[in-house]
């Protein structure tokens, strides 16, 4: 029994294809699309982290002016400048 080797496939909209019956620049599509798709990842990956860090940021700000007693009740400062 002898074992059939497959090319790897490439998906396209729910369609499959053989990458040994793609042509040089369609190889070439493929790759670069492939590397937009990890720099994609990589970009989505910074956005997590710096919302991650801006989060922190903001919950450390809170914290320091609520454990301080800077907390500014928006109503009563419009009600003295009346």
């Amino acid at each position: 029994m002898t074992e059939e080797i497959q090319s790897p496939t490439v998906k396209i909209d729910d369609k499959e294809y053989l990458e040994a019956d793609l042509s040089k620049e369609e190889m070439e599509l493929l790759n670069m699309a492939k590397y937009q798709a990890q720099k994609e990842q990589e970009a989505q990956n910074q956005l997590s982290l710096i919302q991650d860090h801006k989060r922190r940021i903001i919950q450390d700000l809170k914290n320091s002016l609520e454990g301080n007693n800077k907390i500014i009740d928006l109503k009563e400062n419009k009600n003295e400048s009346k």
